[in-house]
């Protein structure tokens, strides 16, 4: 199982922010593959070992762009998020923290950027 949290406090103009997110990869398959078709959660065959770091970092994608990141993945085929389609390159997010799990400002807001 790998397990990642991050905190990040934001000070500034207004109330401040705290944000906690915390991502899990869970050895759960058996076929080689790994999933994250869901914030925050993925799992992968822990046969092969690799498969969970890479969906790692596709849950701090999920982070970064809250409910647009399936839409970004379809629309680019998984091009941009995928290393193994294009060898050389997986989008990581400057700001992995831009839709985290729970935010604490005028209150606790568990997953906001998921609120339509």
């Amino acid at each position: 199982m790998l397990l990642e949290i991050t905190v990040a406090l934001t000070l500034g103009i207004g109330p401040p922010t705290l944000d906690l997110n915390a991502n899990v990869v869970l050895p759960l398959t058996r076929n080689g593959w790994g999933y994250a078709w869901i914030p925050h959660v993925a799992v992968y065959d822990p046969e092969v070992e690799w498969i969970g770091h890479h969906e790692m970092k596709h849950l701090n994608q999920w982070t970064a762009l809250g409910p647009a990141f399936p839409v970004a993945y379809a629309l680019t085929a998984g091009r941009e998020f995928e290393n193994y389609i294009q060898d050389t390159y997986m989008w990581v997010p400057d700001n992995p923290m831009r839709c985290p799990l729970l935010r604490i400002r005028d209150g606790i807001h568990f997953m906001p950027c998921w609120r339509f």
